[in-house]
């Protein structure tokens, strides 16, 4: 059985979307697994950023009224799992997860600090975009996402805003300024060893970013591809227990 997966991105900036699907699709890794992947870009009523509370339930409203919907194409049942597309602790996830029959529904939050609490071996951080999301991260992570051994060796270092609004981070003009701000707050301050690109809107940097930093040492995660990845796997674990 081919695995039929969904990735979600609950905002309406189709530029978005294309930036998480070419991540997907340059990941080899992913190769050796059965699947085809849709995406959908929220609809119109969805906000064109979130940079917030209030866009992120926006978002979640406007998109799970397409999912919800049996007549969509992108309807939850028609999929055995669903990525948002968000770094953030976005409500479409329990949402997705709270309806009948649900498949596996993951965002990328949990998926990334989840990763980087049992598979990395240093110090980690966040880098976002706008100032407002760095307490909103903070807590989520604390409250909800931290393993044991990672809180009591101090390994979450905490979350550095870039100053950029979402649609900002893929400009190349900006590209110097989002180096500046990792190395002086996520590297020299915070003392990390790895680094979660934490929105989806630096998707595809990661690679430009591990050759910039290869020097110090310091790792640069995708949550596309490690939230992918947590996806395919459960998926197929799943099918396979069937």
């Amino acid at each position: 059985m081919v695995l039929q997966l969904l990735v979600v991105n609950p905002n309406s900036s189709r530029s978005m979307t294309e930036a998480v699907a070419r991540s997907v699709a340059a990941c080899d890794a992913f190769r050796g697994f059965a699947f085809q992947v849709r995406y959908m870009t929220g609809p119109s009523g969805a906000p064109p950023q979130i940079d917030g509370p209030e866009a992120s339930s926006a978002s979640c409203d406007a998109c799970l009224a397409v999912l919800s919907d049996p007549r969509s194409e992108f309807h939850y049942a028609r999929f055995e799992g669903l990525l948002v597309a968000c770094f953030s602790d976005h409500p479409l996830v329990a949402a997705l997860a709270a309806l009948p029959q649900a498949p596996v529904v993951l965002g990328l939050l949990d998926a990334s600090v989840s990763f980087a609490s049992l598979a990395a071996r240093g110090p980690f951080s966040i880098i976002t975009s706008n100032v407002e999301w760095v307490k909103i991260l903070d807590d989520s992570v604390e409250q909800q996402f931290l393993a044991g051994h990672v809180r009591r060796l101090g390994l979450w270092r905490g979350t550095v805003s870039s100053n950029l609004q979402v649609l900002e981070l893929h400009d190349e003009a900006n590209f110097g300024a989002i180096v500046d701000v990792i190395r002086a707050e996520n590297v020299d301050r915070l003392g990390s060893r790895y680094v979660i690109l934490g929105c989806a809107g630096f998707s595809g940097l990661e690679r430009r970013l591990n050759k910039l930093f290869e020097d110090r040492g310091v790792v640069f995660l995708d949550p596309i591809v490690i939230g992918f990845q947590a996806l395919l796997g459960s998926a197929s674990l799943l099918q396979a227990m069937r």
